[in-house]
């Protein structure tokens, strides 16, 4: 069986620090509310971040996917503000990764999160896939 850990090490976070353009607002979802920050686009960088953060320090034919994901944004940002997001690999528990991540602006917090990630083998995933589509 892999060991994670002599892949990626407990502990280790990435800071992001991004201007929310158009792209990162409710948009089309709620024209009173198209100049703010979604809590999307907050959950899109924090698995991009914990992706890029493990997947390619992992052995070929390894993956991670998502398994969970808890969520608070608590405080609205306007489009045109500079964000910063930190994410944090919190635990390793076999093939577990548990991430925090937390989200603030020169106002202070506005959302907080935790996300975990399981490390599998690409083409056994594959074959599960296959095996259900043929159900």
């Amino acid at each position: 069986m892999l060991d994670v850990k002599d892949f990626v090490k407990q502990g280790e976070e990435v800071t992001i620090t991004k201007v929310v353009g158009p792209e990162d607002t409710v948009g089309t979802s709620s024209t009173h509310l198209q100049q703010l920050l979604s809590t999307n686009a907050c959950i899109n960088i924090m698995i991009k971040t914990a992706v890029e953060m493990v997947d390619p320090k992992l052995p070929p034919g390894y993956i991670t996917v998502g398994r969970y994901w808890e969520t608070t944004h608590h405080a609205p940002v306007l489009m045109g503000s500079t964000v910063n997001f930190k994410i944090t690999l919190d635990k390793i528990d076999s093939n577990r990764l548990l991430f925090s991540m937390t989200g603030w602006d020169d106002t202070g917090e506005f959302c907080r999160a935790k996300h975990e990630r399981v490390v599998i083998n690409k083409d056994k995933l594959m074959d599960k896939v296959r095996e259900r589509a043929t159900r």
